[in-house]
């Protein structure tokens, strides 16, 4: 991923000084109780891209200073960019300043700010807790579903009389109502069981053809919202396939977003892409839809049997870094793994291939990207008995290799001895499968 150029403090202290007239500083205070990397995304058609990143000092201070390419929402946060979670969006036009304090849960205006992003906060503190709330999937749904219809029954008229005098933005926060709290509850029932006679009077008369237009490129999560509003617009309906998801999008330009965000889920093979691209390309509308799908094929090309293996560098628990090219002439079986449950088991037969294997030329490499400090990823070693080479990624290894939804809490991937791709997709180790996928390359 390409990341553009910042300009941070320290550039400044060398006598840097800010004074292009569309330059944006962002100063921040992070009074987390556990001080993390904290990055700032860009959003490209409704999901966020990382375009800087950076570590706080020890006092918690942080600043990014960045030239904007567009007025729109701009996101600073932790984790992944797929993620919402932890994530505060900021109108941005260039020429401003942004002051803010980041704690354990929110965030808090300080200091110098402009109208847009004062109104931004009210909104933000009135939506605080139904967002909270739907990241929780321990949240009980009518008490969900309660804050749900009193927060939307507070936002409907909300607009109303709150005027920047910037026009551009007040459309903008007029749709936001609108988008943050569809995305808000579809995520809440994205990770429950529902029926609709448990709706509240918000849920009974949301309408998803209101929402699936080119609205959604606004958003930093309106890639997920696509998603979420095809399948509650279809719920209930006896069987759903792609084709009837696709069909259920009324924009003739989303549907190319739609195709394009689904599609990369269900590869499997540079073959099933072919297949998959001829036959939906009628709907890559836009010069920049026809060329993303360009970019999923040819990363897709590169991920094929035989080809060179993408490299990457991260931490071991001692800090040291290591390298997928620092095992030249040797096997190399690559676990990706995450923090969920149904990974345990695949350790257990992992540790067996381990031992099995030890004599020979193999090396087991095991990355972990789903974690937001390295102390969590510690204890979850000590708990699983981890031992041999492991690494404390970052969720670029998903992106690199194209691993998606569930593959990410346990993927294998295999080398051979010349730094090729055998697969990146390999069979699990509980499947015996890989014990011979091994065998032939050793």
């Amino acid at each position: 991923m390409k990341k553009h150029v910042v300009i941070f403090t320290a550039l400044l202290a060398t006598g840097l000084h800010l004074q292009a007239k569309t330059l944006t500083e962002i100063k921040g205070i992070s009074k987390k109780t556990k001080q993390t990397t904290l990055s700032l995304y860009r959003v490209v058609t409704g999901h966020m891209e990382e375009i800087a990143s950076i570590t706080p000092k020890a006092n918690g201070e942080f600043t990014f200073s960045f030239e904007p390419e567009y007025k729109g929402y701009y996101v600073i946060g932790t984790e992944h960019p797929g993620r919402t979670k932890d994530k505060f969006k900021f109108y941005v036009k260039g020429n401003e300043q942004i002051n803010l304090e980041l704690n354990d849960s929110t965030y808090v205006l300080t200091g110098q700010n402009t109208k847009e992003n004062q109104l931004l906060e009210q909104w933000h503190k009135l939506i605080y807790k139904v967002d909270k709330e739907a990241n929780n999937i321990k949240t009980d749904s009518f008490k969900f579903f309660t804050d749900l219809e009193n927060t939307a029954s507070q936002a409907q008229n909300w607009c109303a009389d709150k005027k920047t005098g910037n026009a551009d933005f007040d459309q903008l926060m007029h749709e936001t109502v609108k988008y943050d709290l569809a995305f808000i509850s579809n995520l809440y029932l994205n990770t429950q069981r529902y029926a609709p006679q448990d709706f509240n009077s918000y849920l009974k008369n949301l309408k998803p053809d209101e929402y699936l237009n080119k609205s959604l490129y606004n958003f930093p999560y309106g890639e997920r919202l696509l998603q979420f509003l095809v399948m509650f617009k279809l719920h209930g309906s006896k069987e759903i396939n792609f084709d009837k998801c696709l069909q259920a999008v009324p924009d003739d330009t989303i549907k190319g977003e739609y195709v394009l965000t689904r599609i990369p889920r269900a590869i499997k093979s540079y073959y099933d892409y072919s297949e998959w691209f001829e036959k939906y390309q009628q709907y890559f509308l836009t010069a920049e839809q026809k060329s993303r799908a360009k970019s999923i094929l040819d990363h897709v090309a590169a991920l094929q049997p035989g080809k060179k293996a993408i490299n990457f560098s991260y931490p071991d628990a001692n800090g040291k870094m290591v390298s997928l090219s620092d095992y030249k002439d040797k096997v190399v079986l690559v676990h990706v793994w995450g923090d969920h449950f149904q990974m345990e088991k695949e350790f257990s037969y992992l540790k067996q291939l381990q031992e099995e294997f030890k004599e020979k030329d193999l090396v087991v490499i095991g990355v972990s990207a789903d974690w937001n400090s390295k102390d969590q990823w510690e204890k979850c070693m000590t708990k699983l008995n981890l031992n041999g080479i492991q690494l404390f990624g970052k969720y670029e290894i998903w992106e690199k290799y194209m691993i998606k939804g569930n593959n990410v809490f346990s993927t294998f991937m295999l080398f051979d001895k010349k730094g090729n791709i055998v697969s990146v997709n390999a069979p699990l180790a509980s499947d015996p499968m890989l014990k011979e996928m091994i065998m032939k390359q050793l």
